[in-house]
């Protein structure tokens, strides 16, 4: 703003010493008689100047037309005029100044150039980093991939797949549980003989729990052993055989008369008896005392009968679905007592028959076909059990 005024403050100068010297001229051809300080005032009274434009192009507009005089005087260097002449400059009409001068207004495009920023690159430096980062990762990864140590685990592979058929060799172990050792005769129990007639039963009494009462039941219907006689009950067992006779207690009877078996078998004239308790007595004294009340109660019997034969039959199994089953009466103790009944008998000059042996069936439990409670306890017999039974006693008899 400052240059624009002062360009405007040099153009006033300029004409207005253009007219001063037009107007000595002027003087000068008229003579002495013309008034010169009398037409200086009124020319500078009667011009009327146009305000100062702002806007330069039309301020250029206005000196382009060239003046009148500018061909006939000089102009004259401004800075020989007066200093007095300044007032005169701005009120005079704008005469046109020199073309030298006239390029001044070239100032205008001070406005214009604010664009210049645009020729700035600035996306090129953007462009040089991105270029430079983008090849060296690609070739960082490349060596990793060298898998040299690779080769070194295969020979190691070599030796271990060469050890897998060894484990093809435990196979046939597998078969051993299978083959159930119960189902062959206890060593040592009475051997198998010649069937003999079933009177060789008419001086035995068979003493047991409600597994033989089953028997008992059979063999009224059948009587296919002789006249022996049957001294069974429910719940039956070599523990409770030795307690008192009360209403409580379980002996079985002899003619309609609850009584203990030492006082009852002698009254039955037999001179063997048949034993086969324990169902109701491993699970409350275990194998050490079922065993020991065992031997009790036959010494009690034997004071009373000294003579008498006794014959130890085994216990039988259980079924596979046998509902009293657990920890203390399942099949491997009742193996476990048997072998235990043998040793007792041999020990104190008894005789054992395995009856159990041949009620086994492949996998070490009760036959179902023999069982007649499979869905209950599990133990008792149907008609066919009773059959192998009675024929297996008549083939497997003491030496007496």
């Amino acid at each position: 703003m400052h240059f624009f005024l002062s360009s405007q403050r040099q153009r006033r100068r300029a004409a207005s010493a253009a007219a001063a010297l037009a107007l000595l001229f002027s003087v000068s051809a008229c003579g002495p008689s013309a008034k010169p300080t009398e037409t200086a005032p009124v020319s500078s009274e009667a011009v009327s100047y146009p305000p100062l434009i702002p806007d330069p192009e039309t301020a250029a507009a206005s000196t382009d037309a060239p003046p009148e005089d500018d061909t006939e005087a000089p102009v004259p260097d401004p800075t020989e005029t007066e200093p007095g002449s300044e007032t005169t400059r701005e009120g005079e009409p704008s005469a046109g100044p020199e073309p030298t001068e006239a390029p001044t207004p070239t100032v205008e495009p001070t406005a214009e150039p604010t664009p210049e920023p645009t020729p700035e690159p600035t996306p090129e430096p953007m462009q040089e980093p991105t270029p430079e980062p983008a090849p060296e990762p690609t070739q960082e990864p490349t060596p990793e991939p060298t898998p040299e140590p690779t080769p070194v685990p295969t020979e190691e592979l070599v030796p271990t797949v060469a050890p897998t058929p060894a484990p093809e060799t435990p196979a046939p172990p597998a078969p051993t549980p299978d083959a159930p050792t119960v189902l062959a005769p206890i060593t040592g129990a009475v051997p198998a003989c010649d069937p003999v007639d079933p009177s060789w039963f008419d001086d035995v009494v068979f003493v047991g729990d409600s597994v033989s009462l089953k028997l008992n039941y059979y063999e009224s219907a059948v009587d296919e052993l002789g006249k022996a006689q049957f001294l069974t009950a429910g719940s039956l067992g070599s523990g409770n055989a030795l307690w008192e006779v009360s209403e409580e207690s379980v002996h079985p009877t002899y003619q309609g008369k609850k009584m203990l078996l030492e006082d009852s078998i002698p009254l039955t004239g037999a001179h063997k008896v048949y034993v086969m308790l324990g169902m109701n007595d491993l699970a409350l004294y275990g194998l050490d005392g079922t065993v020991e009340n065992l031997i009790t109660l036959m010494h009690r019997i034997l004071e009373r009968v000294p003579d008498l034969v006794i014959v130890i039959q085994s216990m039988t199994p259980m079924a596979s679905t046998s509902s009293v089953m657990g920890s203390k009466l399942n099949n491997d103790v009742i193996r476990q007592y048997n072998q235990r009944l043998l040793e007792t008998c041999a020990a104190q000059g008894w005789y054992f028959v395995d009856v159990g042996s041949i009620m086994y069936d492949d996998t070490g439990y009760l036959r179902q076909d023999y069982c007649g409670d499979l869905q209950g306890m599990g133990m008792h017999f149907t008609n066919a059990g009773c059959e192998a039974w009675v024929q297996y006693l008549l083939t497997h008899v003491p030496p007496v």
